[in-house]
């Protein structure tokens, strides 16, 4: 059965409001973590720092720059890992979660249409896709009206 405009636009605003939790869930681990660990904010301004320096070497035409920074970025991100396992926290946390890792919560993978968006597709129809919907807004929007900071 082939999706009217107006379902696949419902279809895919499920994936919209999805990547806005993730982005709102990835800033409040942000904020928790430098608020735990007050370093890691101090490693992450490091890192662009670093990065920028490198790059106007690079453009300088310093060869060696890009190889300086990917091992200087690695003990960084070394250091994040240690620093967020010593707080308590997994060393993903600040990392984005997703859903479906494969397409990350688009529906697409490389303009083809990701198995969950066809597995979503398939269900469109029946009752147990509108629940997941309806489950799927009130745990966003909940998340997303509790929290004392807004998006931009």
């Amino acid at each position: 059965m082939a999706l009217s405009n107006s379902q696949y636009d419902q279809l895919m605003r499920t994936y919209e409001l999805r990547q806005l939790d993730n982005e709102h869930r990835l800033r409040r681990h942000y904020e928790n973590a430098y608020a735990l660990i007050p370093e890691l904010k101090e490693v992450d301004e490091h890192v662009s720092s670093l990065s920028i320096a490198q790059a106007k070497n690079l453009l300088e035409g310093d060869d060696s720059a890009l190889g300086q920074l990917r091992e200087r970025l690695s003990l960084l991100f070394a250091r994040k890992k240690e620093l967020l396992l010593a707080g308590g926290l997994p060393e993903d946390y600040l990392e984005r979660q997703y859903a479906c890792a494969d397409c990350r919560d688009t529906g697409y993978i490389g303009g083809r249409k990701c198995h969950c968006l066809q597995s979503r597709q398939t269900l469109f129809a029946g009752p147990h896709y509108w629940k997941q919907c309806k489950d799927d807004a009130v745990v966003i929007l909940s998340a997303y009206l509790s929290s004392p900071k807004t998006l931009p």
